[in-house]
């Protein structure tokens, strides 16, 4: 990385401005008063930010439309519990080691929004054939702990296989991390406010909690000591999943509290926070054919996956791999470089770790030969990273200021326009010429009502 300096600090600064649009509406000279519609958008207002899917394969693309189109959701959440669903299975079965540092596909994935936007159907309907392999496991372990109940405790106890963390308590999760360490496990809720409301129960052990938590998600060993000396334990190299819903306007009361913004817990979230759309009511079913699919894929995984003593794939970077990063990773670094406060370099540092686990899972999903990661991969997951910078910036945003309402969106800008100036017929040609990437037929449509 390269050294942070007073000069490269402005120079980053200036890059990120001249790629920034600024807008302020002014009032009308003969206007006295302020009018109340006077935004500042520090983002690139053309944009509006999307979870791409172009780097999936294709039948994936089509099995993360369908569930989308079905289940009335944005495209972002099915795209983010498609990977996370497949990541949370994988868990230590890849590693990917860049510059000394081991990585495994580990992702704390949280979908923003509130409960009409489809969070838990989508998160329900990736999940179905984990919860139904979880519950066949777990009666066939009842039966074998009775079975060796019934021979005088001969041998050594069945082991538990579930890798799935079901009691949210930290003993309980840990045990199961503890029992799981050579492979991983996973916390699968689809409302992370009983997830939080478990951990961060008693304030003396809030901070501890968290502190583990930060280790688990780099893999460094955690330590748990009690009293009961049988209930001291050590995890060498853990792995955590953590994927669920959370509704927006409680990102402040379990995000916006000093010790889960300083702590560098929350900048290791990947937030899914789509900008506003309206929802459908699509009354469409999942077809049989998709839904085989992803059972079939999923029992795939498990086989590969789940066995007694897999092993770990290697995967590597390519060449043209391998430069996509470290240029992204020299844009990570401008971006530190102007930050503001230490919770935005911490922000900033950690889109290295989520592209290349990110860009692990893309690449397992494209059966790349060799377990090789390639350009196109990395090119991929750093698009996807664009979209996870945008949506913590939301989040981080909302957190300062939980009264304020999230950025508008295109749509939402020009109808406000229009409310306070009224244009005029046949304008729109002209005003679209004002924008980037906006066509006079979509701000008709923003006009109309449409998106």
């Amino acid at each position: 990385m390269k050294k942070a300096t007073p000069e490269r600090a402005a120079q980053a600064t200036a890059k990120i401005q001249k790629n920034s649009l600024f807008i302020g509406i002014q009032p009308p000279k003969n206007q006295c008063s302020a009018i109340v519609l006077s935004t500042i958008v520090s983002k690139s207002i053309h944009k509006e930010y999307s979870l791409p899917i172009w780097g999936l394969p294709q039948d994936k693309q089509e099995l993360v439309k369908e569930v989308a189109e079905c289940k009335n959701a944005p495209l972002d959440y099915c795209v983010a519990a498609l990977l996370g669903t497949v990541a949370s299975i994988i868990r230590k079965g890849l590693q990917l080691t860049y510059n000394e540092y081991k990585n495994y596909p580990c992702f704390w994935l949280t979908l923003v929004g509130n409960s009409s936007r489809g969070k838990s159907p989508v998160l329900s309907w990736f999940w179905e054939p984990l919860e139904e392999w979880s519950k066949a496991v777990n009666s066939d372990y009842d039966k074998a702990v009775s079975d060796w109940q019934l021979q005088a405790q001969q041998g050594k106890r069945p082991p538990v296989k579930d890798f799935l963390v079901k009691d949210l308590t930290s003993e309980a999760r840990n045990l199961t991390l503890k029992r799981n360490d050579e492979k991983g496990a996973a916390v699968l809720v689809q409302e992370l406010g009983s997830f939080f409301g478990c951990f961060a129960r008693y304030n003396s052990t809030a901070t501890k909690d968290i502190s583990d938590l930060n280790e688990i998600f780099d893999s460094s060993p955690i330590k748990i000591d009690r009293a009961d000396l049988e209930k001291r334990l050590t995890v060498n190299e853990p792995f955590l999943n953590i994927i669920g819903g959370v509704q927006d306007d409680r990102l402040d009361k379990y995000y916006g509290n000093e010790l889960m913004m300083y702590s560098g817990f929350i900048q290791r979230c990947m937030f899914v926070f789509p900008d506003n759309s309206p929802r459908s009511r699509n009354k469409k079913k999942i077809s049989d054919e998709v839904r085989s699919g992803w059972r079939n894929y999923v029992s795939y995984l498990f086989s590969t996956f789940a066995k007694e003593n897999v092993k770990t794939w290697s995967m590597t970077l390519s060449d043209e791999a391998a430069a996509l990063f470290e240029e992204y990773s020299d844009k990570l670094a401008d971006k530190e470089d102007a930050a503001e406060n230490n919770y935005l370099v911490s922000l900033y540092s950690k889109q290295r770790y989520f592209v290349l686990r990110w860009a692990m899972i893309v690449a397992f999903l494209n059966l790349r030969d060799n377990y090789v990661i390639s350009g196109q991969d990395m090119q991929y997951s750093i698009e996807c990273m664009d979209y996870f910078e945008h949506c913590a910036l939301k989040v981080y945003d909302l957190i300062r200021h939980p009264e304020k309402k999230p950025v508008l969106s295109n749509t939402d800008l020009i109808r406000l326009v229009n409310e306070r100036f009224k244009l005029k017929a046949g304008c729109q040609n002209q005003l679209a010429k004002c924008f980037e990437n906006m066509s006079q037929s979509l701000i008709s449509m923003a006009l109309s009502g449409k998106r």
